[in-house]
C-alpha cells in the first residue's frame, strides 16, 4: 500500500476517534449533515479537509476548534508526531500537512 493510502487510513481513523468523543449519535448526525449540506461522504473526508473543516465550523462555530483538536490529538498519538508548542494556533489543515510531512520523512513508517 502506498504511503498516501496509509496516511489517509490513519487520518480517517483519527477523525473517527475524534468524533467518537462526541458520542455515536452525534457522530452520525455530523456525517449526515456533512453529506447533505456539503456533499462530503465519510469516505471522502480525507480528500476534502477544507470542506470538512468548513462544515464543522458551520455546525459548531468556534466549537469546531475543539473537535479539530480532538482529531489532531488522535492523529499525533497514532503517528508519534510531536507538535510544536503553538499547534493550537495553527490551522487544522496545516497541522495535518505537518504530520504528513513528518511521516514522509520517517523511513520506517507503517500502519
Amino acid at each position: 500500500m502506498p504511503k498516501e493510502d496509509e496516511f489517509e487510513k490513519i487520518l480517517f481513523e483519527a477523525i473517527e476517534e475524534g468524533l467518537n468523543e462526541l458520542g455515536e449519535s452525534a457522530k452520525r448526525a455530523i456525517y449526515f449533515y456533512l453529506n447533505e449540506k456539503f456533499g462530503i461522504d465519510r469516505q471522502n473526508i480525507c480528500s476534502n479537509l477544507r470542506k470538512f473543516s468548513r462544515g464543522l465550523n458551520n455546525i459548531f462555530g468556534e466549537g469546531a476548534k475543539v473537535i479539530e483538536e480532538l482529531i489532531l490529538r488522535a492523529l499525533f498519538r497514532k503517528t508519534g508526531y510531536k507538535p510544536e508548542d503553538n499547534w493550537k494556533q495553527i490551522d487544522f489543515e496545516d497541522n495535518i500537512r505537518k504530520v504528513k510531512e513528518y511521516l514522509e520523512k520517517a523511513e520506517d513508517f507503517q500502519v
